[in-house]
């Protein structure tokens, strides 16, 4: 092989490294790219259902205050079942004094 079979061969090995180089500095574009696209998605979910976890406390107050007169006569009779047991049992922490 003759020094300029060599160079020639080495020039070529060059040419497709910078265009391997290329391709690869375009995937990571594009997957950086991609990643920006879903981390915003997510953020933008989680902005959306934000108030709806903000109310979640609030609507748990007002089915419990809508139920609380149905637990307290449930919870004077004798003899309840242990599910309802439970559920008072569950109201009294949560309201301890009625």
């Amino acid at each position: 092989m003759s020094i300029a079979d060599a160079i020639d061969a080495i020039s070529d090995k060059v040419l497709a490294l910078e265009q391997e180089n290329e391709r690869l500095k375009n995937d990571l574009e594009t997957a950086t790219k991609n990643n920006a696209s879903i981390q915003a998605a997510l953020r933008r979910r989680e902005l959306e259902e934000e108030p709806a976890r903000k109310q979640e406390p609030d609507l748990r107050d007002k089915l419990i205050k809508l139920m609380a007169e149905d637990i307290e006569n449930q919870e004077k009779l004798k003899g309840t079942s242990p599910r309802i047991q439970k559920i008072v049992a569950v109201y009294r922490e949560i309201y301890p004094g009625g």
